[in-house]
């Protein structure tokens, strides 16, 4: 935002973070790090070149946001099989793998990292291979937005647009307009329960 306020305040946050990662090399990240981890990761990407970093806090700070990355990679469900007969794909696997992708555009970018050149490539293959259908694995309603989300992020970070003019987009737009009611309710299928809003088409 160019704001001096939430920069500060952002500073702040990563001090923290940098004094839980302090002396271990193997914490874990839990479920709303993963599942906003991709935010996080292209965040720092941007805030990194903030002028009111010394170079003593943006070392610590990249280097509490590689420890956070390299934490996603258990996480990713299905992660040996990746790049290999991959189709359809689901969010325990999209979302701690968009957390990589995104953090290792920054380390493969500016810092040549070889590690992160591998979670591109499983990134590619992964979203991808979702891209060249129109639906995802999930049939659980409220599940159905969150790897096609997921797909377009990545389609339109890489421009690869195939999948946006195929008409596979529009085929699931069509889907989940047709598995709401007339007010744009979702029906509540799988284990998502009854809506009380309309969060698909939102």
């Amino acid at each position: 935002t160019g704001s001096e306020a939430y920069a500060q305040h952002a500073i702040k946050t990563l001090e923290r973070i940098v004094e839980r990662y302090r002396g271990t090399s193997d914490l874990d990240c839990d479920w709303p790090e993963e599942t906003n981890s991709a935010e996080i990761l292209a965040t720092w990407d941007a805030f990194e070149e903030c002028p009111l970093l010394s170079e003593s806090q943006r070392q610590d700070f990249t280097l509490a946001v590689l420890q956070f990355m390299r934490s996603l990679v258990p996480h990713v469900s299905g992660d040996s099989q990746i790049g290999s007969g991959d189709l359809v794909t689901w969010n325990h696997t999209t979302f701690p793998l968009m957390g990589l992708y995104f953090g290792s555009r920054y380390f493969a970018d500016y810092y040549g990292l070889s590690e992160a050149r591998k979670h591109l490539d499983k990134a590619h293959a992964c979203m991808l291979a979702q891209a060249r259908s129109w639906k995802p694995q999930e049939d659980a309603d409220s599940y159905l937005t969150i790897t096609m989300r997921h797909t377009i992020q990545y389609c339109l970070a890489e421009w690869k647009l195939e999948f946006l003019q195929s008409g596979r987009l529009r085929q699931y737009a069509d889907y989940l307009i047709g598995i709401c009611d007339s007010a744009g309710w979702p029906s509540g299928f799988g284990d998502s329960g009854i809506s009380r809003s309309a969060t698909l088409i939102q």
